[in-house]
Parts: C-alpha cells; structure tokens; sequence
C-alpha cells in the first residue's frame, strides 16, 4: 500500500508478551520450565539493572536449545493468559485498520 500526502498514515500497534498484554511475563514463564537454574543469576542481574535487557534476554533465550522451540510454542500457547480486554483491543484495531483500506 502507497501513502500519500492526501491519505492517513497506517495505524500500527507493538505488543509484546513481558506481562503488557498477557497477565505474566512469557519470558518468565518459558525460562521457568526451559531453562537451566543459572536462568535465575541473569533474571537478577537484569531486575537489578546490572545487564540490559536485551542482554539479558538473548542470554537466557541462548540457555534453551533450539531443538526445543516446537515445544516452547506449544507450552506457551497452552499456558498464555491473555490480559482483560486485550480481545476488545485487538477488534477495536481490526475495526480501524479496515476503516482505512
């Protein structure tokens, strides 16, 4: 799709998974049954603002083989609890986007 000066730019939503638009952390969660006891140390080091996080982040997530990722996507599917009214949100979203095409 080309913007123009005369049409409304696109309507763009981020979302993520650390607790914004489901009830808990994902990262949490996945590092809880995936991840080595050392999960712990980083997790730590990050609240405690002594590593960023994505420094964090990639060195946990590098704790996880990759053989397991099926697992983890059907293990966090499983356990996700959306936020309330992340739904409504979403529909509101879809409403608006078609409002513009």
């Amino acid at each position: 799709m080309t913007v123009s000066k005369h049409m409304p730019k696109p309507l763009v939503v981020f979302c993520d998974f650390d607790g914004t638009i489901t009830d808990r952390d994902m990262i949490v969660t996945i590092c809880e049954r995936f991840c080595p006891p050392a999960w712990e140390k980083v997790k730590e080091e990050v609240l405690a603002r002594r590593k960023s996080v994505r420094a964090g982040v990639a060195e946990l997530f590098a704790m996880i083989p990759t053989s397991k990722k099926e697992e983890i996507v059907a293990y966090a599917r499983k356990v996700v609890h959306w936020r309330a009214g992340f739904k409504e949100f979403l529909d509101f979203w879809l409403y608006l986007m078609f409002q513009y095409m």
